[in-house]
């Protein structure tokens, strides 16, 4: 059974459903949803949902605002004006050279590339998140350290962590006191 539903879940990724889904080309056209029969197929039996808007307090007509983040990746080694375009897995870092020209020169926030995101990115990020969408809590799902596995620490893990719990709540209290909860997962990493 477990090999017949994997074989169903990966028609779903059909490139040519996923083409006309998200307007990646003009033809052909789907219309019909495959996902329609597989779900309906494997919740076959499953208990109705008693109501829709039951919260774990128990408070119908509560409702929260959530934000959840993932995988920002953050990498401390780098610097603005790195080259993002170099010959290593992992770019713009102050290990690589300096980029020629504008088109592979490293931005303050981030570069299009095989660059993890620079720290003042993830700073501005977790500030725009607490002052503008006001979350009751955060999800946080990990990976958080940059790519460069090749040269990782406990250290590196630790210290992003830190930095991103930090901010969280210094955003939050400047704001209104205090932030919601925060439930980090931290995912493989």
């Amino acid at each position: 059974i477990m090999v017949h539903e994997l074989e169903n879940a990966i028609k779903m990724l059909d490139p040519l459903f996923i083409c006309s889904e998200f307007a990646f080309c003009a033809k052909p056209k789907i219309v019909h949803d495959p996902t329609a029969k597989y779900i309906k197929r494997v919740s076959k039996g499953t208990p109705p949902l008693l109501n829709k808007h039951s919260t774990c307090r128990g408070n119908s007509t509560a409702s929260y605002r959530v934000l959840v983040f993932a995988d920002p990746h953050i990498e401390y080694d780098y610097e603005e004006g790195r080259n993002g375009k170099c010959k290593e897995p992992t770019c713009c870092r102050h290990q690589n050279e300096w980029g020629k020209d504008k088109n592979e020169r490293a931005g303050k926030f981030g570069f299009m590339g095989k660059c993890d995101l620079p720290p003042a990115t993830m700073t501005l990020f977790l500030k725009q998140a607490v002052h503008e969408f006001q979350p009751d809590f955060f999800m946080w799902l990990g990976d958080n350290p940059g790519h460069r596995v090749w040269n990782q620490s406990a250290i590196d893990h630790l210290r992003s962590i830190t930095d991103i719990s930090k901010q969280l709540q210094t955003e939050g209290e400047e704001k209104y006191g205090k932030i919601g909860s925060v439930y980090p997962i931290l995912g493989n990493h």
